[in-house]
């Protein structure tokens, strides 16, 4: 079987931690009302593709995201713990200024040389990248060629898998940004991926704060 020539990558709807700039690895935050009514407005732009397939982190502010777009299509959205969130380790759930004030060097390393950090008790950029790109790979080849996978993640999971299915390296990191509720698309061509809109919000219009890359 053929694998799906189209992948749509969504970024989960904003929640309460996004808005206050905490980080939030595995914790399972769940999304605020901004982050339901994105929800609902990424199910309806996309409900016109012909989704075949919905994968989700199996965190709940993904899962309320993925479930809005399956439902649409008839589906159920599988929870995939390759899609996961980074694990933050020490720095969940403390606020990004504090960050930079207990951990002022390691933060710099962070905005600066992202592939080189190890976040203490937790873990590094290149094994989000392994397991996420091992996950929506299998999530294309799963799906028929005539229909579209999605898949439904974090922001720093579309950072590394976007980098690495463009071939570029992992230091590209803060060249892109994913809004959340942000839909990207990439379509397969001779066995390879390219991009075809990059966190795109358009379908956000008048749902409330599109947020920043947090």
């Amino acid at each position: 079987m053929i694998g799906a020539t189209k992948l749509i990558l969504v970024r989960h709807g904003e929640t309460d931690w996004n808005r206050d700039e905490v980080f939030r690895g595995h914790a399972d935050v769940p999304l605020n009302d901004v982050g339901r009514r994105q929800a609902r407005a990424v199910a309806g732009a996309l409900e016109g593709e012909p989704v075949r397939s919905v994968a989700s982190s199996p965190l709940v502010r993904a899962l309320e995201t993925a479930r809005e777009i399956a439902s649409r299509h008839g589906l159920e959205a599988r929870a995939e713990p390759g899609l996961n969130d980074i694990d933050y380790g020490d720095w969940e759930g403390v606020p990004r200024r504090e960050v930079g004030r207990r951990w002022p060097v390691l933060y710099r390393r962070w905005r600066e040389a992202p592939s080189t950090v190890s976040f203490p008790n937790g873990e590094a950029l290149a094994n989000v990248q392994r397991r996420g790109l091992l996950a929506v790979e299998a999530l294309a080849s799963g799906t028929h060629g005539d229909g579209v996978a999605v898949a439904v993640t974090h922001r720093v999971v579309l950072k590394a898998v976007v980098l690495g299915m463009l071939g570029r390296d992992l230091d590209g990191f803060w060249e892109l940004s994913f809004a959340n509720g942000s839909v990207t698309e990439l379509a397969r061509d001779d066995g390879r991926w390219r991009l075809v809109r990059l966190s795109d919000v358009r379908h956000l219009e008048g749902v409330g704060t599109l947020g920043t890359d947090f």
